[in-house]
């Protein structure tokens, strides 16, 4: 390993770079929500090529090192395109290189099942929303096509053999429609899902169209997101196939080692809490690179994007940010949390989201003086 220790998890690994590459812009669904509206962009094979030339720049030899191909929607792209395009990024052998993937699933079949198998080690990141994704635009009623599509596929690919990794933007609707989560865990255990992420939704790309429908402020977040923290945790506590969800995960055992006083495990803290992904984030598209989380440069030259979210200096502005978070004991745990969030809302929380810290730190403190007694 190279002496570039500072890392960031997933819930499961650590890595020191994420190359986040948007290859196909354009969707097959129609998403309330998208930060990348669907816009023309597509990546050239060149284009990679010129990605695996930054990756020597990027990085230092010995280097952990994520590829997340994204859109979009990246099976748009032909399935002998993706593997031409990890062939040639798995010939710079000076960084270990893992491979990911997110995909809606639609267009899911034997040829893809393979080349997920093949390339990605038989484990895929499938997105799912409620309500907000349609196969036709602008027609609401088509979110039941949607989900009909959807449980089919993520079944088939469950029996492939495949691994699934769910992500759900946590928006308005679902709020309102899953007070009470357990259904929906027992349901994605049935289909042999494991790993959840709960994705905070951000004001950008159609997101900003529609928020008044799907927007979540900060204290809303929290307070749904403790709740959600409180029953998963019930729910591990007494069902056979256990749960992992992210960032519920790794905010807890971030809460333990800081409750220990461990400070170089606060390293080691997901992508959107750690502040890692300032600068050990990087985005690629059609036109070529973009610093930082493609949350902060989605709407970057996308010609379907309503208005743009401009963060001119990143480092500078999360420095700007944490001066206002000195006096409160998470500071190092959520670096002040999203940049492409209001850091107070109107809600009056802040986008560290201090109360879902507050109630994951007083469950853990509490295990800890249990486990003192015992």
């Amino acid at each position: 390993m190279s002496k570039n220790t500072e890392t960031f998890g997933n819930g499961y690994s650590q890595y020191n770079k994420i190359f986040y590459l948007r290859v196909h812009e354009g969707c097959n669904l129609y998403c309330q929500h998208c930060f990348i509206p669907s816009n023309p962009k597509k990546m050239n094979m060149d284009m990679i090529h010129k990605i695996v030339e930054n990756m020597k720049f990027h990085t230092k030899e010995g280097d952990r090192v994520l590829i997340q191909w994204h859109g979009g929607e990246p099976t748009l792209k032909s399935p002998s395109w993706i593997e031409e395009a990890v062939t040639i990024i798995n010939q710079y052998k000076k960084v270990n290189i893992e491979h990911s993937i997110q995909t809606n699933l639609m267009n899911y079949n034997h040829e893809w099942e393979q080349v997920f198998k093949k390339y990605f080690s038989g484990k895929i990141g499938v997105s799912w929303d409620h309500r907000i994704r349609l196969t036709k635009k602008n027609q609401i009623i088509s979110h039941e096509d949607y989900e009909s599509k959807f449980w089919t596929l993520l079944n088939q690919a469950h029996k492939d053999g495949i691994a699934l990794d769910v992500t759900i933007t946590l928006t308005k609707y679902f709020i309102q429609d899953w007070k009470n989560p357990i259904a929906l865990f027992r349901r994605f255990s049935d289909c042999g899902v494991n790993s959840i992420h709960i994705e905070k939704l951000t004001k950008t790309g159609n997101a900003r169209v529609y928020w008044d429908e799907i927007g979540v402020n900060n204290i809303e977040y929290s307070k749904y997101m403790s709740r959600l923290f409180k029953l998963y945790s019930l729910w591990n506590e007494s069902e056979k196939m256990k749960l992992s969800i992210s960032p519920l995960d790794d905010l807890k055992l971030g809460l333990e080692k800081f409750i220990e006083s461990d400070v170089n495990a606060l390293n080691k803290m997901p992508v959107c809490f750690s502040g890692a992904c300032d600068k050990n984030f990087h985005t690629y598209d059609a036109n070529g690179y973009k610093p930082g989380c493609t949350a902060l440069n989605s709407e970057y030259d996308n010609s379907r994007a309503s208005a743009s979210l401009f963060v001119s200096n990143i480092l500078e502005s999360r420095s700007k940010r944490k001066a206002n978070c000195s006096k409160c004991l998470f500071t190092e745990v959520c670096s002040s949390g999203c940049l492409a969030s209001s850091y107070i809302d109107e809600s009056g929380e802040c986008s560290g989201n201090k109360i879902l810290l507050e109630t994951i730190y007083k469950q853990s403190q509490g295990i800890k003086e249990m486990k003192g007694v015992l």
